[in-house]
């Protein structure tokens, strides 16, 4: 018994003794856990940006070609080490419950009707908004709905009164697709008169999904199944597209219109600069009409055209340009975007029928897309959908789409099995202090590309086989626009064999700058400035060493000075004097001024990073061996619209701008 006793109590002190360790254990994991969680959310601010979490490219293991030693191309991790600071992968769809509030009338294949049993009282009017030079609109008569009404436009705004006490009832900015009943034949003389097509070209689909500031690495963090949805339909992805400008009009220069913005020069100043498109003329105020707008060659080989963007102006008239003065669109969501920017209580509106409707952004513009799909399955088409609102001003929202790009894809897989649909980005994300990491400032130049070919063509050797070679190749915008004219002329031409190289400027009567993917691009890699990309854009990253204010303490304060002298300079620009603070370097931040330096044959190349005052604004630049700013442009790393758009909303160099108004 005593034995018994014994043992029991042994027992109870052993378990005692077990359950104080594991308290003990326990505790120990959490204060652990606490501190790391504390030692991360108190990471000094300066630290976050110094993690590095870009290497360079083992050149054997991508099978990159790169036959320049001064420049690397880089390998990141898509999931950096401190990315909780930056953006929320988690974020999800929040439960939505539609709540239509149009009990009035009904749209349905263009034609307007009031509803039944809606009763005498109510009165229901529309006006309808067409497209107009320049990115604007023009109003209708207004049209009260008494029977059954064919509406002949796109954009219509609703209102409907109790007509015994005049008061407003309920009100929408209608985004309709009506069908045109035909499309007027128009002359192909964008080609070369030497150039002949047959009249019975096969004339597969051209789809253009852009995504505002999706880079490469954004797209596999937010979009893996969007990605593997596309990729397992064929499509390829383009890995080292090289970005040409910093926003998104200079780009879609680029891929939409065969052009470059920016003079491109040589590091090192050792080759002839190259002078953009529109020498010294302003392109924002060139009107791009009889141009080499490529949807304007697809119009003309008789495919019916759509552009839809969400954003307020139309691509090429941000913030205030002449972009086309005639507009070149079968069906257009520009009067939505400039009702918009014009009416003050445009924007409620068209938020208040999404969150009735739990559309998440873009997704409005989706379904105009898809109606379109739908209206014109059996004849050629080509559209461009811009997606502005979905990333241009944060990193998260794209995170909850994923699945919601997937079930549109599938939903849609009838009408994109017989076209070329293109995923794309314009550039990387730019708005935020991400941009100052070394992951973010590659991002920024590499905007995500995927491909996928019409079904038909999808064991078609010769043209998979080229686009997974190029899949590796460094590219640019430019050689996306020669894809976009090889699919509507010479690759359809020969029904998409034969793709060995080939010069499309036979083909039109323009200098075509860039290689179509679909044919073999040069063994070697290209430099940036063999494909028109001025230096402070290319992902080839120059092999930059420190440079040490103490033993370099001239060409350091040279250096400083010039930055600034070159930074204000931007400022006498539209006035902006007037209106904005001079700059100078914020001296009580650490690492307020930085420089590093590439040296080759005895003459230097410097880039600079610099934050100023006032505004604690980022900036980085590259400067030449005489301290010239090597190509114009000084790139602000950061957010600005706070800083700058309360007394600047238009000028391009707003984004150096911090107003005075602020200071008082």
């Amino acid at each position: 018994m005593t034995e018994h006793k014994m043992t029991v109590t042994s027992s109870n002190e052993e378990k005692k003794k077990y359950k104080h360790k594991l308290i003990i254990f326990s505790l120990l994991l959490v204060f652990v856990i606490i501190v790391i969680q504390i030692r991360v959310s108190l990471i000094k601010k300066e630290d976050i940006y110094k993690y590095k979490n870009c290497e360079p490219l083992n050149d054997s293991e991508s099978k990159i070609n790169n036959p320049d030693s001064s420049c690397t191309f880089n390998e990141c991790n898509p999931w950096p080490a401190n990315y909780s600071h930056w953006m929320q992968p988690n974020q999800k769809i929040k439960t939505c419950k539609v709540n239509d509030r149009n009990i009035y009338y009904t749209i349905n294949d263009g034609i307007i009707s009031m509803k039944k049993n809606v009763g005498e009282k109510v009165s229901c009017s529309y006006t309808c908004y067409y497209p107009a030079n320049s990115g604007n609109a023009t109003a209708g008569s207004t049209v009260k709905i008494n029977q059954p009404i064919v509406v002949d436009c796109d954009v219509l705004w609703v209102k409907c009164f109790n007509q015994s006490n005049n008061k407003l009832l309920y009100e929408n900015i209608e985004l309709e697709l009506r069908k045109l009943n035909e499309k007027p034949k128009e002359t192909r003389d964008f080609l070369k008169e030497s150039y002949i097509l047959p009249e019975n070209l096969k004339k597969y689909d051209l789809h253009l999904i852009v995504i505002d500031s999706l880079s490469t690495y954004h797209a596999m963090r937010a979009l893996s199944k969007t990605r593997e949805y596309l990729m397992n339909e064929g499509g390829v992805e383009m890995r080292y597209l090289n970005t040409q400008a910093d926003n998104s009009v200079p780009n879609a220069y680029g891929f939409l219109l065969n052009k470059f913005q920016i003079n491109v020069v040589d590091l090192f100043n050792q080759k002839p600069k190259k002078i953009n498109d529109w020498r010294n003329k302003n392109s924002c105020f060139t009107p791009l009409d009889n141009s080499t707008y490529i949807f304007d060659y697809y119009r003309k080989m008789g495919y019916l055209f759509m552009y839809a963007d969400d954003c307020t102006y139309e691509t090429f008239n941000y913030p205030n340009c002449v972009g086309f003065v005639k507009p070149l669109i079968d069906h257009t969501t520009g009067p939505h975007q400039f009702l918009g920017q014009n009416f003050k209580n445009s924007g409620e509106i068209r938020a208040n029928y999404e969150k009735d409707h739990c559309l998440l952004m873009g997704q409005r513009i989706l379904r105009y897309h898809e109606n379109y799909l739908k209206k014109y399955e059996n004849q050629p088409k080509a559209s461009l959908v811009w997606e502005t609102d979905l990333l241009h001003n944060e990193l998260n929202s794209i995170f909850e789409q994923d699945e919601e790009f997937v079930k549109f894809l599938q939903r849609n897989k009838k009408y994109y099995d017989d076209s070329f649909l293109i995923f794309m980005g314009d550039h990387g994300f730019r708005l935020s202090k991400f941009m100052n990491t070394d992951i973010g400032w590659y991002e920024h130049k590499n905007p995500y590309f995927i491909i996928k070919p019409p079904k038909d063509l999808i064991n078609n050797k010769e043209l998979m086989d080229n686009l997974r070679k190029n899949s590796i190749k460094h590219v640019s915008h430019l050689d996306v626009y020669a894809t976009l004219l090889d699919i509507l002329t010479e690759g359809a031409k020969n029904n998409f064999t034969n793709l060995t190289p080939y010069d499309l400027s036979n083909v039109v009567n323009d200098k075509i700058k860039g290689f179509s993917l679909l044919r073999p691009l040069p063994e070697e890699n290209r430099s940036c400035y063999d494909m028109n990309i001025p230096p402070e854009f290319c992902l080839c990253q120059p092999n930059y060493k420190v440079l040490s204010k103490e033993d370099f303490k001239n060409e350091y304060e040279g250096l400083k000075k010039a930055f600034i002298t070159e930074l204000n300079n931007k400022l006498k620009v539209d006035g902006l004097e007037e209106k904005c603070a001079s700059m100078t370097i914020n001296e009580n931040e650490k690492d307020s001024f930085n420089v590093k330096y590439i040296e080759r044959n005895n003459i230097k190349a410097y880039e600079i990073s610099a934050i100023t005052k006032p505004g604690n604004a980022h900036y980085r630049a590259q400067f030449d061996h005489n301290f010239n700013l090597s190509a114009g442009d000084i790139i602000r790393a950061d957010k600005y619209g706070d800083q700058a758009e309360v007394c600047e909303k238009l000028s391009p160099n707003r984004k150096y701008c911090y107003c005075k108004i602020l200071l008082k």
